[in-house]
């Protein structure tokens, strides 16, 4: 058995005869920015400009160009 990311996991299934990669996940990470308190400009800054990243396409960009899935 072997745990780690899927992404990896997939690739080096072919090397392992008889090897399976099981559906579904067993671990979600999340991912947080956070600001000192009282810089909120630097936190409005922040907020728009990951909003703008969600609006534009980079995020879903860079999660097509790693090779993830949502699930």
């Amino acid at each position: 058995m072997c745990c780690g990311a899927r992404r990896r996991s997939t690739r080096n299934h072919d090397r392992l005869p008889g090897a399976r990669v099981l559906e579904g996940r067993y671990n979600v990470i999340q991912h947080a920015i956070t600001m000192l308190k009282g810089k909120a400009a630097a936190a409005e800054y922040v907020k728009t400009f990951v909003e703008g990243a969600k609006v534009n396409g980079t995020v879903a960009e860079a999660i097509r160009t790693a090779g993830l899935r949502l699930t």
